[in-house]
């Protein structure tokens, strides 16, 4: 309990000392080993993370998150199939669990499988309605991935209005989504519109680094110019 106590207060480096010290005590304590995996990480410290989650999956071999995690960390690393192998091993102990679902999907993309992955991304919105990172990635990727047998700007934009409803109207990063899409689709003017209102509400918040981001489309569009992601 001290350790988590310590992780409220962002103590990470006093918190880590409490759970590599639980751990020497007990070895077979997978929960410490979790906890101690995720500051290892937080620390800069990947392989020593694998090596803990590794561990608590040969003490629980049946633990998701610590096969999720383990994944995310591979994904990190570049390491894409052995990241796919540990998600898909978290899916068959948790099949509806979104979170493994999309970072499978994040996964299979960077591979250069892009329709496995919008696949599985696709899986991820139907499990949870109301998450918003799989529906932006999809919705990204179909409005704004550089070789056009990807893109599909009417089912693009769909999944953008949809992603509005659950963000709000004022979420800049489901705006900037929608208005990609909506260019994609030939759609400039309202694109515009969209993003000159994301412009203003990012002004507002003080958000420089997105104004940066939103002036950067807002001028594609303005040329007439759907956004494309670089390879």
């Amino acid at each position: 309990h001290y350790g988590m106590a310590l992780l409220k207060v962002q103590n990470f480096p006093a918190a880590s000392g409490h759970f590599a010290t639980a751990v020497e005590l007990n070895p077979a304590n997978s929960e410490a080993r979790m906890n101690l995996g995720n500051l290892l990480y937080l620390a800069g410290k990947p392989d020593e993370s694998i090596e803990q989650f590794r561990q608590v999956l040969r003490l629980k071999p049946d633990h998701d998150g610590a096969r999720n995690n383990l994944g995310l960390i591979l994904m990190g690393q570049g390491r894409l199939a052995e990241a796919e192998a540990s998600f898909r091993q978290a899916l068959q102990l948790r099949p509806n669990s979104n979170e493994a679902r999309f970072n499978l999907g994040r996964t299979l993309v960077r591979a250069g499988r892009v329709e496995e992955g919008a696949m599985e991304w696709m899986k991820a919105t139907q499990l949870a309605p109301n998450s918003t990172e799989a529906l932006t990635h999809l919705t990204w990727l179909l409005a704004t991935h550089p070789e056009a047998r990807y893109r599909k700007g009417a089912e693009a934009v769909k999944l953008g209005q949809r992603l509005l409803q659950i963000t709000g109207p004022d979420d800049l990063i489901a705006l900037d989504t929608l208005a990609a899409a909506q260019a994609e689709s030939g759609q400039f003017t309202e694109a515009v519109q969209v993003l000159k209102r994301a412009l203003e509400l990012s002004r507002a918040a003080g958000d420089t680094r997105m104004q940066e981001i939103l002036g950067t489309h807002l001028k594609s569009y303005e040329q007439g110019k759907p956004w494309r992601q670089a390879p």
